[in-house]
């Protein structure tokens, strides 16, 4: 089995918790929210799409506009 942090989401639909899974940055089974997940998480999630698994959205991580610092990356998710 591999190691992975887990990285929730909230759907844009219904609000339900969407779990992404970032093979970068630390690795240690760790749970993040989106709003406050280390920056190393952010490149093992870009780009990638999961089902709601309450409504059947399709939950997709976009690529952000501009250098960022910080750990708030909410608004990536389309």
């Amino acid at each position: 089995m591999g190691m992975f942090n887990r990285i929730w989401v909230d759907c844009p639909e219904c609000d339900t918790p969407v779990e992404f899974q970032s093979k970068s940055g630390d690795c240690i089974l760790a749970d993040h929210h989106i709003t406050h997940m280390p920056i190393d998480d952010l490149a093992g999630i870009l780009g990638n799409c999961n089902e709601c698994p309450k409504c059947g959205n399709m939950v997709s991580i976009g690529e952000p506009r501009e250098s960022r610092k910080y750990d708030n990356f909410s608004d990536l998710v389309q």
